[in-house]
């Protein structure tokens, strides 16, 4: 592998098979880069909550771009680096007009390393099957 220092890689269609998990042949395949001496950088659309899983099985380490480039997660230390969320007020008028263009519309987000959602979002959750990380509370509540 020479001539390269690191990899950049994405998870969701790229690294991980269509359940979200890691394949042995992916799995190899970052254990051999790593042994090369290649430093590979995880990014992600995901949260980091999501993503230390993920990279703790992976064997990766160091520093991952999760939330679509909006925070930077030091994988060894469990930690937000740098975290650039939208500006208050945009998020407000987000969720207004989105609440004004879709009725009955629920929001579910993540701050940091944490999860929030509205009691209705929780609802949908459960009917899905997925597991409940967190308290509902309305999001203006997590805006303010």
């Amino acid at each position: 592998m020479s001539g390269f220092a690191l990899a950049a890689i994405d998870l969701d269609g790229t690294l991980l098979r269509s359940d979200s998990t890691l394949s042995e042949r992916s799995r190899l395949a970052i254990e051999r880069a790593l042994a090369a001496g290649l430093q590979i950088l995880v990014v992600t659309a995901r949260s980091p909550r999501s993503v230390r899983e993920i990279a703790r099985d992976a064997g990766l380490r160091g520093l991952a771009i999760c939330a679509n480039g909006a925070t930077l997660y030091d994988l060894d230390a469990d930690a937000i680096v740098r975290h650039s969320p939208l500006e208050t007020a945009v998020a407000h008028r987000v969720v207004r007009e989105l609440r004004e263009r879709v009725p009955g519309i629920s929001f579910g987000w993540e701050l940091e390393l944490r999860f929030g959602s509205e009691e209705a979002y929780e609802a949908l959750r459960a009917t899905e099957g997925w597991p409940r990380p967190g308290d509902a509370y309305p999001v203006c509540d997590a805006l303010a």
